[in-house]
């Protein structure tokens, strides 16, 4: 009896210990489901938010993100999911209500959170861009005092960049910043964050690539006295940033003074940069006597600028500064193909001995044939035919229409094709039309709308023909040409990228029968 009590008490024993570890591990199961789906969730409300925010669905976008963090909250999700929802409600901040205070918090709180924290290339912009930096900066910055509230001893990216700045630079003067990084090969593009005196923020200037690394020219106008403070940003290819030298709470500083110790600073196979001004007085940013102030050679890059008119030949202006570009929107803005048309009023050289384009009319009186002069006359230049009457010699007026239709094979060189129709002519081959092609080159700088000018040479095959007044009696039209030598210019205006108005004046070599004519054509333009 005994032993069957004893048998009946294990049994016992081990059903409950069954029970048990049937009940834990069904609420293993069920946590694990639970985080699961809930983590489920969170991605879900992220897609909705993106796709929200995308859709211009700003309000949509918020309540979205904000369920998300309450779930993510609530069921413990990974660290890295909960970073991605801080990430997203900075990207709705700065690009959706415009508030970089609160993005700039978010970014933070997602960097803490996780360090490699990134924004999604396609709701990427500009300012996103600068902001989230801005927060990696601060990142950094706590990582190195040790304050970073995730209390990983990440590496720090502070100072992770060599680089020694200029001891001193004179006022009013550009300040040359250099980075070496042959032992960065990792670093595709490196900006300057500078502030000088009366600055209240840094501003962002992308830096050069140079010999071994990246080299700027601060703007001249921003070295005030005393101080002038910068640090550096390196980014990889993916635009992530890899480096840095200094930092906004810890920036480098550059002595600004009235008189150097030492030699001018300049960068490596560079001029010391210039002063900006006379050395009358300062010039702090804005003041418009200091626009137009150029620093150094006009035509070198990393030349200071207020705008494309302060750079010289193909360097456009990008944050004060000239640079090599296409011109993003300006270049390709201008009309490639164009059709100038128009009334043309010539003057051609007339004089003695030149051939006239048919012989005297015998069955007229003698008196009506005045304006010819026999080939057998010592004044008649030619071996045949007849000369016309040019008394007295000078300049005789023409009267055409004209046509050009050219295309711009680059923003500054064109070529196009002319027709030149005389209304009044007379016999000859060629005699009314004069064909033309020539090569044109921009003066002023490419645009779709308003001034340009150019200058041309081409060539040309035909006639103009001049009739001076024989004073009743017939006039015979002077032969000139086949070919001719042309060399002119365009100027006009365009109101619109497709219509404008253009003159055109214009100096025509015809040989081997010699003519000099000058040509004015006024008409119109029309451009695509």
């Amino acid at each position: 009896m005994a032993h069957s009590l004893r048998i009946r008490a294990l049994v016992l024993h081990a059903s409950r210990h069954t029970f048990a570890s049937i009940i834990l591990a069904s609420w293993l199961l069920s946590a694990g489901a639970t985080a699961q789906s809930g983590a489920q969730r969170v991605e879900e409300l992220n897609r909705a938010a993106l796709e929200a925010y995308q859709g211009l669905d700003l309000d949509g976008a918020q309540k979205h993100l904000s369920r998300a963090l309450e779930a993510a909250r609530r069921d413990n999700v990974d660290d890295p999911l909960l970073a991605e929802i801080h990430v997203n409600l900075g990207v709705l901040a700065v690009g959706g209500f415009q508030d970089h205070g609160k993005g700039l918090e978010h970014f933070r709180k997602a960097l803490e959170i996780d360090p490699n924290a990134s924004v999604a290339p396609n709701v990427s912009t500009p300012d996103i861009e600068a902001i989230f930096t801005l927060a990696q900066g601060r990142h950094s910055v706590d990582e190195r005092d040790g304050s970073s509230s995730n209390g990983e001893n990440a590496p720090s990216l502070l100072d992770s960049i060599p680089h020694v700045p200029v001891p001193e630079q004179l006022w009013s003067t550009s300040v040359p910043v250099f980075v070496d990084t042959t032992t960065r090969p990792d670093i595709r593009r490196m900006f300057v964050h500078y502030r000088a005196k009366g600055m209240p923020l840094f501003e962002r200037a992308e830096m050069q690539q140079a010999s071994n690394g990246f080299a700027f020219e601060t703007p001249c106008r921003d070295s005030l006295e005393p101080i002038f403070e910068y640090y550096i940003t390196g980014l990889n290819e993916q635009g992530r940033v890899v480096g840095r030298s200094g930092g906004e709470q810890t920036p480098h500083a550059v002595p600004i003074v009235r008189e150097r110790s030492g030699p001018a600073p300049a960068l490596p196979s560079r001029e010391p940069p210039v002063q900006c001004t006379d050395g009358s007085s300062e010039c702090p940013p804005g003041l418009p006597e200091c626009d137009g102030k150029k620093n150094g050679a006009d035509d070198a890059p990393g030349t200071v600028c207020s705008s494309d008119d302060d750079c010289e030949g193909n360097l456009m202006c990008v944050d004060r500064q000239c640079v090599f570009a296409e011109r993003d929107g300006v270049e390709e803005e201008a009309p490639k193909f164009f059709v100038h048309l128009g009334f043309t009023y010539g003057l051609g050289y007339a004089r003695s001995g030149l051939a006239a384009d048919r012989e005297p009319d015998q069955s007229r009186p003698p008196a009506e044939n005045v304006g010819f002069v026999p080939a057998s006359d010592p004044s008649c230049g030619v071996s045949s035919g007849s000369c016309v009457v040019v008394d007295p010699k000078g300049f005789v007026p023409t009267l055409a229409l004209r046509a050009a239709f050219g295309y711009w094979i680059i923003p500054r060189f064109s070529v196009a094709g002319t027709v030149r129709y005389q209304i009044n002519a007379g016999n000859g081959a060629l005699s009314h039309v004069l064909l033309g092609v020539r090569a044109q080159a921009l003066i002023t700088k490419p645009a779709k709308t308003g001034f340009h000018a150019s200058g041309f040479l081409g060539a040309g095959y035909g006639q103009i023909q001049l009739q001076p007044d024989q004073g009743g009696a017939t006039e015979p039209f002077i032969v000139s040409g086949l070919n001719s030598v042309d060399a002119g210019g365009i100027v006009g205006w365009r109101f619109i990228k497709e219509f404008g108005l253009q003159i055109t004046p214009e100096m025509h070599f015809l040989f081997p029968s010699k003519l000099f004519v000058i040509d004015l054509t006024a008409g119109v333009e029309i451009a695509f």
